[in-house]
């Protein structure tokens, strides 16, 4: 695994942080890519869909809670963004909100990851 190519690729994905993703990585990219792989795998917007579809609006709060910490931890700052705002709707209650906007969320959740394991598997 080359880490400094796979964040070299990362950073034209708009969108991203990647310095900051570094530094809660300990500024290292080895650390930094085995994190963005435990995260692909931990596959939290599959599990946040899967809590949409059921209407479980707890077991949504927790993985948007989540999926918005990882992002930010791995500097995937739009995504963890959108991530915020549909974690926050959920903290409030407000189905309707997450109703509206969770394919908007999903759809770039697919995107991200898609762009993310295809620099992963390239390198």
């Amino acid at each position: 695994m080359d880490a400094n190519a796979i964040i070299s690729k990362i950073k034209f994905i708009e969108g991203t942080d990647i310095e900051t993703g570094l530094e809660y990585c300990a500024s290292d990219e080895v650390i930094y890519v085995e994190t963005l792989e435990d995260f692909l795998e931990d596959d939290r917007g599959n599990a946040l869909q899967g809590a949409f579809e059921s209407g479980d609006i707890d077991t949504y709060h927790i993985n948007a809670h989540a999926l918005k910490n990882l992002c930010y931890t791995l500097g995937l700052n739009a995504l963890g963004d959108k991530a915020k705002e549909l974690d926050d709707a959920a903290k409030a209650n407000d189905f309707d909100y997450i109703k509206s906007h969770n394919e908007e969320l999903y759809s770039m959740y697919i995107e991200v990851t898609s762009k993310l394991r295809t620099i992963i598997d390239e390198s």
